[in-house]
């Protein structure tokens, strides 16, 4: 089995990576890591400093060996399937916007897809990935149909047509009221804040340019037939969001979704077939089937996946949460899972993997770390009096980021109780990446911020920076590693409409060099510091342009809303040798809270020898950027070395069916125009707005932009090509090459 090269990953200092487990333990217990002297912001919100109101927990905790894992391979056959997916021409070339609108207007408007049963009626299903409501992947939907009942579509063309204006005057006041009503309660309240930032926010036009390379890539049906026979063959299905993600390096794109990945080369050829996660981490499939009647709904729930290319160490490093979901999986053996009430069978974990060579269709080393907290291991040391975690509460981690440093791979999540969804706090997972080398389980470092009401704090998605392929790691202080945070001026991770978020801030972890020590407990160090900003706020639901939502009229209801409220960081990229960091999120800016794409670059100071204010973060660029009368959402920055980069993001609303689109980036926070890369052609019709989960359909949960070693720019962008689809939503996901 391949390792790294002794060249690919050094140590400062050298020391042996021999950690005996008692030790680790005893220190686990005995150190914790408490952060510095703090001031509060300046008035105008431009430095702030880190403080000592919470204590931050280093701790030793379990990788376990799990095996390994590959993509499956290309099955015959595949070849043309793929080209249809990955190569249609209408839906790969993004000049073709006028005429997919064209096609899609002038069609019949109440015509039943073909790919679509027309005597299919929707069954209710049970269980939810994850309780919390606006970070789950909504991968089977709870609280049965919606009300209304299933529509005769008439046969008379005439008919049809007056049927269908009623129905998109139906559909547009629908989604207006809903509009209104949540605005109603925000307006008055946000009206002064809101006003403030119209008038700071920049409008770019839209324009409609071929990117250097562009295609589509998962999307909601090859998901559905994804998986390998017998045991894998659709075995993922209503899934949503997408959760888009890309990494690229060595002429690769490792590409996933919720919940199933492929890898591409860099002109778009697919090196693999679709895999779920299930398969690539041999757990239960998510779903199993007897026929074709749907026999098993719960197995093992594997979701929000994330990944990084190492340009330093030559691999791909990826991570995802698991939730177990029954009594006989690959996890078992780790004593994982545990009876409740009922007899139902509870467990969860992160399952992190790391590719043996570059090339990512090679096999991969598998690993296991314990999240549920059942008293065998080290999850209950959030640490009392905080309401936190106890023994016999079964734990689970969410929303699992990853990022990577010079020396080690790192995994940050937010943890909830499995029974009620009550939130306890972030944990990050610091791994040598020599330890991901190795088949063989160890011992890591895990920090642990436990929630609290302190506004300043990362104790809830703090993400991971993403450093360019083409630019170079921080090496100082014995390796630093940067995550970016932002906070509700509350200190609560609601994001309230009413007050906005207005803390944005740095957590450096340092001495990352030692991970995988016996001294990485006393050595590695903690620093964070938050400064004030204007106030923004959720944005309100996305007026969707109307186009034929077939799913809606089964469900005896209409076209939905776009739900873009989640606020938190969305991309967080490190220039080690300026000492910047850029982030981006969304945040509703104008009256009508649109959803806008705020900028924001920080500058960091970092002094460990000084005692007060080790750490100071400066708020230099902050800007507001948006289109007018419509919504970029989901936003992810990513810039090379030469300052040059793009915002990746989805542009919806009124005027656009969503679309792949992104915008240019300068190092001096000049934002070009909008261009729409790969254009939709249909409404999004997804069962989320239609099964009991609210007034909207959901949509990302997150974009991705990505640096090559050739400092080009890349966008992975979820979109509505319009087809192909699944009867459960049309979503799909396309990828495009920016030439910077």
């Amino acid at each position: 089995m391949a390792v790294l090269r002794k060249t690919s990953i050094s140590l400062l200092p050298r020391v042996s990576l021999a950690a005996p487990v008692a030790l680790l333990l005893l220190l686990s217990s005995a150190l914790t890591a408490s952060a510095q002297p703090w001031r509060k912001p300046s008035a105008n919100g431009q430095a702030g400093a880190t403080r000592a109101a919470v204590t931050i927990h280093k701790l030793a905790e379990r990788l376990l060996y799990a095996g390994t894992g590959k993509l499956a391979p290309l099955r015959r056959g595949a070849g043309a399937a793929a080209a249809e997916i990955s190569h249609s021409a209408e839906s790969a070339d993004s000049i073709g916007v006028a005429k997919n609108a064209a096609s899609a207007e002038s069609a019949d408007p109440l015509a039943w897809p073909s790919d679509l049963p027309r005597d299919a009626t929707p069954q209710a299903t049970r269980g939810i990935d994850s309780p919390r409501a606006n970070h789950h992947n909504t991968a089977a939907a709870g609280g049965g149909l919606a009300t209304g009942a299933r529509r005769r579509m008439p046969r008379n063309p005439a008919v049809r047509r007056i049927w269908a204006e009623k129905w998109r005057k139906e559909g547009a006041g629908q989604q207006q009221g809903e509009v209104s009503k949540q605005q109603a309660n925000e307006r008055n309240r946000t009206r002064s804040a809101a006003a403030a930032a119209a008038a700071e926010a920049e409008l770019k036009r839209v324009v409609v340019r071929k990117a250097a390379v562009g295609f589509p890539g998962i999307n909601q049906k090859t998901l559905v037939t994804s998986g390998s026979p017998p045991k894998y063959n659709r075995s993922m299905i209503r899934v949503t969001p997408p959760d888009v993600v890309m990494c690229v390096g060595n002429g690769f794109i490792l590409h996933t979704v919720n919940s199933a990945m492929v890898v591409y080369n860099t002109k778009g050829r697919q090196l693999t077939a679709i895999t779920p996660h299930h398969e690539f981490f041999n757990a239960l499939p998510y779903m199993t089937w007897k026929g074709s009647i749907e026999a098993s709904i719960r197995g093992d729930s594997i979701g929000d996946m994330t990944c990084v290319y190492d340009r330093r160490a030559k691999r791909f490093y990826l991570a995802t949460y698991w939730t177990s979901g029954g009594s006989k999986n690959a996890y078992d053996r780790f004593g994982q899972t545990r009876r409740r009430g009922g007899g139902e069978t509870v467990g969860s974990g992160l399952l992190v993997a790391a590719s043996t060579t570059s090339n990512p269709t090679q096999p991969w080393n598998l690993f296991f770390i314990p999240a549920s907290n059942d008293g065998k291991n080290s999850n209950a040391d959030f640490r009392p009096p905080l309401n936190l975690p106890t023994q016999g509460l079964v734990t689970f981690m969410d929303y699992p980021q990853t990022g990577a440093d010079a020396y080690g791979f790192y995994v940050s999540a937010n943890h909830f109780s499995y029974e009620d969804s009550g939130y306890f706090g972030v944990s990050i997972y610091a791994i040598s990446k020599v330890q991901l080398s190795r088949p063989r389980s160890t011992f890591i470092l895990r920090i642990a911020i436990p929630t609290n009401s302190d506004p300043t704090t990362p104790d809830y998605t703090v993400w991971p920076q993403k450093v360019a392929a083409d630019s170079a790691y921080d090496t100082s202080n014995g390796g630093t590693m940067y995550f970016g945070y932002n906070e509700d001026a509350t200190g609560t991770s609601d994001f309230s409409p009413v007050t906005g978020f207005t803390y944005i801030g740095a957590f450096l972890i340092t001495g990352t060099g030692y991970l995988g020590t016996k001294r990485a407990l006393s050595l590695v160090q903690t620093y964070y510091a938050a400064v004030s900003s204007s106030g923004f706020y959720t944005p309100g639901l996305l007026v969707q342009k109307w186009g034929p939502v077939p799913l809606a009229w089964v469900y005896g209801t209409t076209i939905k809303p776009i739900d873009p409220s989640t606020t938190d960081v969305r991309g967080v990229v490190v220039d080690a040798v300026k000492k910047q960091m850029w982030m981006t999120f969304t945040t509703g800016a104008t009256l009508d809270l649109l959803p806008f794409v705020v900028v924001a670059r920080l500058r960091m100071t970092l002094v460990p020898q000084r005692k007060w204010q080790p750490l100071r973060v400066v708020l230099e660029r902050f800007k507001w950027v948006g289109v007018k009368g419509n919504g970029l959402i989901q936003p992810s920055v990513a810039l090379n070395r030469h300052g040059k980069g793009i915002i990746a993001t989805s542009l919806a609303g009124p005027s656009y069916y969503p679309s792949a689109a992104y915008a240019t980036l300068n190092a001096d926070a000049v934002v070009g125009d909008v261009v729409v890369a790969g254009a939709g052609a249909a409404a999004l019709d997804d069962y989320s707005g239609y099964m009991g989960f609210g007034a909207a359909v959901r949509y990302g949960d997150y974009m991705t932009a990505a640096i090559d070693e050739e400092g080009n720019a890349w966008g992975a962008v979820q979109y509505v090509p319009g087809r192909p689809r699944s009867y459960w939503s049309n979503w799909a996901t396309y990828i495009f090459k920016v030439v910077l």
